[in-house]
């Protein structure tokens, strides 16, 4: 490379350039299937709304990793403006590029008028400002704190700036053009936005790399010597670790790097709903209410993303030297990672559900809301309402679990596991529109759904093969996995057969799909492991 500036360019384009593709090619094919199968129906106006929506968010807020990309080149001799300012630079363009590439494409196929330069380079500036939000310090809260500042400032500035275009909360196509007419104001306040963004972000790197990125107060008894604050309260409430047993021992850890995230998220996300519905009371916003209704998905996001410790650094991801060499055998760490995550979503949705309570209280439609709630609890049988409780706790599970193994297959087979799902995706996608376009009847639906319910099994039978031969699994722990299937399945028999007269229709296919999707979970407890296996001795 001839400068430092390209040099960290093709860096740069190594490390997100697989990614940026990657989204680009699936904006494009989630765009035009949805706006094909819309078509179909009469709503292309609203579902061309929501890809706008979503083509802006996922271009502005997927380019900007969480910790500052060249923060392993902090030792080279390159000014700090230049070592921050391209990585900036670079984020700003590949957001805009993000966006432009499937809107341009999806603008010139459907002949929908999606806007060009206005989102994109609101979309390059949001990006700069998140970039900051995540680049600036390394500390996990003050990101947090800085990313709900900057979508509450984001909501501000738009509604004081357009207002008119608040009218009804409704975006149809045909208001596109008035809603980004963006006067020169406007496009000097994105420019503003942005160069502040580059301006912090490169006093927050030049703190990290001189070892300034703290937030201190001079400790007591220690004059001139600084404590982290956050350190400090993470000090007030500090647990021992305990040393009886290493399982204990590894419960202590992962509560520690990965449940409390999931539990701190569960009290934000609760904080945060009360504000969700103020909005949609005050402004009726729409979106405030979508946030609030979608919300607990995120402490499975957080849970999911950081359960198995996988360490990213410079595009390399791979697993920590203290979890590959764990003393607990592959099945109880996995199974261990996977319960305590279970544990603590469900805590944090207890959190968030009781904020849900709270605040339906507060509004004028929630008593009603309320009682209804309170009605069907109490009209649900006991025995009944456990097989749910049960069955939605094991769902979770296998969620989780299935989360695990393709966390590691996209560790240790990247662009094949990456083929293949952009591959059943496609087929997936590519069937819907055939049957919804009329082109297939439904003896083909019945037809991929006997070959899906004769693959699952055959798919189960391989893993648990698989995990026994690699001696990941015990032949007492496979037994003790189909008894605990075999109950669960019982009870969920029992269930339906006190359903509704709609729900027990004897379709063979469907009953035979459901029968083989009923292992899925027990297929989980096969693969989380043996994968996981995979990743340690590798």
């Amino acid at each position: 490379m001839h400068t430092p500036a390209t040099a960290m360019l093709w860096e740069l384009w190594r490390l997100t350039g697989r990614r940026v593709v990657t989204q680009v090619t699936l904006s494009i094919v989630v765009g035009a299937s949805t706006l094909t199968v819309a078509g179909f129906y009469g709503a292309s106006d609203q579902v061309a709304t929501m890809v706008l929506l979503i083509l802006c968010v996922s271009s502005a807020l997927s380019s900007a990793r969480a910790k500052f990309p060249l923060y392993l080149g902090f030792q080279r001799p390159v000014p700090t403006w230049l070592l921050a300012g391209v990585p900036m630079l670079y984020l700003g363009c590949a957001s805009a590029a993000s966006y432009l590439a499937p809107a341009v494409l999806l603008r010139t196929l459907f002949d929908i008028p999606f806007p060009l330069a206005p989102a994109a380079a609101s979309v390059a500036a949001c990006a700069l400002v998140f970039g900051f939000c995540n680049w600036w310090t390394h500390h996990k809260t003050a990101q947090v704190v800085s990313g709900y500042l900057f979508i509450a400032g984001v909501i501000l500035i738009y509604r004081t700036m357009h207002p008119v275009n608040l009218a009804g909360n409704d975006f149809p196509p045909e208001r596109w053009a008035a809603m980004f007419s963006f006067s020169p104001r406007d496009y000097a306040l994105l420019a503003l936005a942005g160069a502040a963004a580059v301006g912090l972000t490169i006093v927050g790197v030049a703190r990290q790399r001189h070892g300034d990125d703290g937030f201190g107060w001079p400790g007591p008894g220690a004059s001139g010597r600084s404590g982290a604050l956050l350190d400090r309260l993470e000090d007030g409430v500090r647990v021992p670790c305990p040393t009886s047993s290493p399982g204990r021992a590894q419960v202590w850890i992962e509560m520690k790097r990965s449940g409390a995230n999931v539990l701190w998220m569960g009290v934000i996300v609760a904080l945060s709903i009360p504000v969700m519905f103020l909005l949609w009371n005050t402004y009726q916003w729409e979106l405030a209410l979508l946030a609030a209704v979608v919300s607990p998905v995120f402490p499975v996001l957080v849970g999911v993303s950081s359960m198995l410790a996988f360490r990213r650094r410079q595009g390399v991801t791979d697993l920590g030297v203290f979890d590959a060499t764990c003393p607990l055998g592959t099945a109880r760490l996995v199974g261990l990672k996977v319960l305590l995550t279970v544990l603590c979503i469900l805590g944090a949705w207890l959190v968030i559900g009781a904020s849900f309570w709270v605040s339906l209280a507060l509004e004028p439609w929630g008593g009603g809301a309320r009682d209804s709630i309170a009605g069907y609890l109490a009209a649900v049988p006991v025995g009944r309402l456990a097989v749910l409780v049960l069955w939605g706790g094991l769902l979770l599970g296998a969620v989780v679990g299935y989360a695990a193994v393709l966390q590691t297959f996209f560790v240790l087979h990247a662009r094949r596991a990456t083929l293949w799902l952009l591959g059943i995706s496609g087929y997936g996608l590519l069937f819907g529109l055939v049957f919804a376009g009329g082109w297939v009847d439904m003896s083909v639906v019945t037809l991929h759904a006997w070959v899906a319910a004769g693959l699952i099994p055959v798919g189960t039978i391989y893993a648990f093969r698989q995990a026994l031969a690699d001696s990941v699994l015990t032949a007492a722990q496979a037994r003790g996995a189909v008894l605990v299937w075999l109950g669960v399945a019982a009870a969920g028999l029992v269930l339906l057969r006190d359903s509704p007269p709609q729900f027990q229709t004897p379709v063979p296919a469907l009953l035979a799909l459901g029968a083989a999707v009923s292992l899925m979970p027990l297929a989980a407890v096969a693969l989380a492991p043996w994968s996981f296996s995979l990743m340690r001795h590798r």
